[in-house]
């Protein structure tokens, strides 16, 4: 992920489920969410979006598991 101000400019994921994660983040970076609008959004648990969340959360140093 990278963020310009906070706002998302760019996303990238090398995995099998590439796709299921870059389709949130598009859709973010379509409606001008920022990272905290992600972070705030609700993940499933257990899913890989979680993923997702995490990396949000990290661009404020809040993530949980890392």
């Amino acid at each position: 992920m990278a963020k310009h101000g906070k706002r998302y400019r760019a996303a990238s994921d090398i995995t099998n489920k590439a796709g299921t994660l870059i389709a949130e983040l598009a859709t973010a970076m379509e409606f001008g969410a920022s990272a905290e609008d992600v972070a705030r959004t609700c993940h499933a648990h257990p899913t890989l979006s979680e993923a997702v969340k995490e990396a949000a959360l990290a661009v404020d140093g809040r993530a949980l598991h890392i």
